[in-house]
């Protein structure tokens, strides 16, 4: 690649900047290797890497030791241990020198050395070899310690008087740290085991004293470097204040009748801060468990609706009383009872309210008062309106008083006012009846009163019925209209045995002011019919009529007219 460049031979000379350069003569450039140590295309190779103003077959020639790679090593560490530091070069030299930053310096091959102040120090090294002086240079950090407190108390009450407790070793944490820097904290048994950091406590959150009454542990506090110290936890048992029969018992009303009632919580401070002496600043708090009372942690908030979901019916609290000043523990208990008293069940029945009949509304018993939205005040009412009632129930406890309300949706309903009943047509294959009803209620038709339809529209019915019911779907009662439906028979056999002796319009005597002429097929009249007519008989002018067909028409009393024809047989 050289020749390639540049044409013919040249020279390579390695620089003290540790790049190679390189030369031929007659050029006005030198190239240059960037990285020598770097394989392939990423040694970064210049063909014009320095303009001179003209080389011949070399470079100038320099003492190589000024070439010689002497490193220093002088690693990182914490305040108060020892720095180490070492170098690469040959013991073939006449003197070596190590200055260290701080004012202080060492002849020793690999010397060590502790600064008294943390921070960023550049280490000099200074070799002479004959006549030959050669200074290389470093760089080293110091890491400050942790700013703790060596020695911290926690207190924690006692719960049963043995002097063994529950510490929650976390709320030394932020006592222990003084310049508010993050570190991780571990706890230990022993000194020796924080120096080492071995044999660490895992159950900070609920960790035993192992001698009662007080104990020693010890703190491990470590930054992100690996720096740490240590410091002294003492732990001290102290007896409760609470007295053992102090018991504060809080009721609440089971107003779902589940056991979960609501409780006001918000009187309990004064009450418990009143057996202790006035004017101290006490932080009292309460807690579902002994763990969590021990631990200070999942605290119940004095609101005024805490709820028992977790314990339905009954449910004990744990007091605990801390000193604001100190964070002393000062008492420590299971002294609140919560108690959910039965509200019994208010049942009202809805219904449906008939005009004309009253309806009872019943609380049922068991309740000391009752107060009705209508303004009533007794256990049951009894009502002619239809409408929303609501009753409150009251049960009065020694302690509290329990409400249970309940409310009914009361509609109203009623017997149809059965306005008419049409019939149009008036033979048996075509008619239509149509029932007009009105009123309160929901109702249904019939003309059997049995089969009910919603449509109050019957069609095609069989003539013979004349009677319409009107049925109240909501138990009100049935109504009754009467109707008819005009028609006529096919055919008539008047032959003098009982049956089919006569021809008349069927329904015949329903209607008045109607008047039918029968005729024979040439259009003679053979005889007319009323409502008051037996019927025709099968005679014209006391002669027997041969069987044949008869037309007839009617003509009614509202001008309307129809006609047909029918059959006599013999």
């Amino acid at each position: 690649m050289l020749g390639e460049s540049f044409g013919g031979g040249g020279a390579l000379q390695l620089a003290i900047n540790r790049k190679i350069y390189y030369s031929t003569a007659d050029a006005n450039y030198l190239a240059v290797i960037n990285q020598p140590d770097v394989l392939g295309q990423e040694c970064d190779y210049q063909a014009n890497g320095v303009r001179v103003e003209r080389c011949e077959f070399g470079l100038p020639q320099f003492i190589q030791s000024y070439f010689v790679d002497i490193k220093i090593e002088a690693p990182d560490v914490c305040l108060g241990d020892a720095t180490f530091f070492t170098q690469s070069a040959s013991a073939d030299y006449d003197s070596i020198l190590w200055e260290f930053g701080d004012g202080f310096t060492s002849t020793e091959d690999t010397p060590q050395h502790i600064y008294s102040i943390p921070g960023e120090y550049e280490i000099t090294l200074t070799i002479h070899k004959e006549n030959e002086i050669i200074v290389e240079t470093a760089n080293t950090v110091v890491y400050p310690l942790p700013e703790i407190n060596e020695m911290v108390i926690l207190k924690q009450c006692d719960d049963d008087l043995d002097g063994y407790s529950a510490f929650n070793l976390g709320e030394v944490n932020q006592e222990l740290i003084l310049n508010g820097e993050e570190y991780s904290i571990s706890y230990y048994s022993n000194l020796s085991d924080a120096e080492t950091g071995v044999n660490l406590i895992s159950n900070t959150n609920r960790y035993i004293n192992s001698r009662p009454s007080s104990d020693i542990i010890y703190a491990r506090v470590e930054n992100p470097i690996g720096c740490y110290r240590t410091a002294q936890v003492k732990l001290y048992v102290s007896t409760t204040q609470i007295p053992a029969e102090f018991k504060i018992q809080v009721f609440a009303c089971d107003e779902m009748r589940d056991g979960i009632g609501l409780f006001d919580l918000t009187q309990l401070e004064d009450e418990i801060s009143s057996i202790f002496p006035p004017n101290q600043q006490l932080d009292i708090m309460l807690y579902n468990s002994l763990e969590d009372a021990l631990e200070e942690v999942n605290p119940v908030l004095l609101s005024d609706s805490y709820v028992n979901a977790e314990s339905p019916y009954s449910q004990y609290l744990w007091v605990r009383v801390d000193s604001r000043i100190d964070n002393d523990c000062l008492g420590l208990g299971r002294h609140i009872s919560l108690e959910v008293l039965e509200v019994p069940f208010v049942e009202l029945k809805g219904g449906l309210l008939c005009e004309g009949n009253p309806l009872l509304l019943d609380a049922g018993e068991g309740f000391d008062s009752y107060q009705w939205s209508n303004g009533e005040s007794t256990n049951s009412i009894v009502i002619t309106e239809p409408g929303i009632y609501g009753v409150t129930a009251t049960i009065e406890y020694e302690e509290i008083t329990c409400e249970a309300y309940q409310e009914v949706e009361i509609l109203g309903s009623g017997l149809a006012d059965l306005i008419g009943v049409r019939a149009e047509g008036w033979d048996r294959m075509d008619n239509l009846v149509v029932v007009e009803a009105s009123g309160s209620g929901d109702y249904e038709y019939s003309i059997d009163g049995v089969n009910f339809q919603d449509s109050p529209k019957f069609e095609n019915i069989d003539p013979r019925f004349n009677t319409v019911y009107v049925n109240d779907k909501n138990g009100c009662g049935i109504v009754e209209g009467k109707f008819y439906i005009l028609y006529y028979p096919r055919f008539f056999t008047p032959n003098g045995d009982g049956e089919n002796d006569r021809w008349h319009l069927g329904n015949a005597n329903m209607e008045h002011g109607y008047k039918v002429s029968i005729f024979n097929r040439y259009g003679r009249l053979i005889t007319q019919l009323t409502s008051q007519s037996l019927g025709w008989d099968g005679t014209y002018m006391g002669r027997p009529s041969p069987s044949t067909d008869y037309w007839f028409v009617l003509e009614r009393f509202d001008g309307k007219r129809f006609t047909g024809h029918f059959s006599l047989r013999r």
